[in-house]
């Protein structure tokens, strides 16, 4: 693959990762929705995503996380919960994995910044 044929594949991932975010916000399900992005480190495997993923879940079953084929991969979803406290609780949570080099969290909607 060529440069320029990565970059291109990057930004379609990236307008993906966007119009689900603009597609969340607008359609509003009722909880709150936050986007958060996952750091991996560079002994990540497919099961340390998988675990990742595994986690999202349990507060948002529908969500979808978008990984990027860079190298080490980040990992992007917005999670619709309402979970009180919900950046302070998965950030913990995911930093505590060897495999997550950073996690951010924030709050979409209008609502308390900070991660609510």
């Amino acid at each position: 693959m060529t440069w320029h044929h990565n970059r291109a594949r990057r930004a379609a991932a990236t307008a993906v990762f966007i119009a689900t975010v603009a597609v969340s916000v607008a359609c509003g399900g009722g909880a709150p929705s936050y986007r958060l992005t996952v750091a991996f480190d560079t002994s990540v495997r497919q099961a340390d995503m998988d675990e990742v993923d595994h986690l999202i879940r349990r507060f948002d079953s529908a969500a979808e996380m978008l990984v990027t084929e860079t190298f080490p991969p980040t990992g992007h979803v917005v999670v619709e919960t309402g979970t009180p406290d919900f950046c302070r609780k998965v950030e913990a949570e995911l930093d505590a994995l060897s495999s997550v080099e950073n996690v951010s969290c924030e709050r979409l909607d209008d609502g308390s910044a900070g991660g609510g």
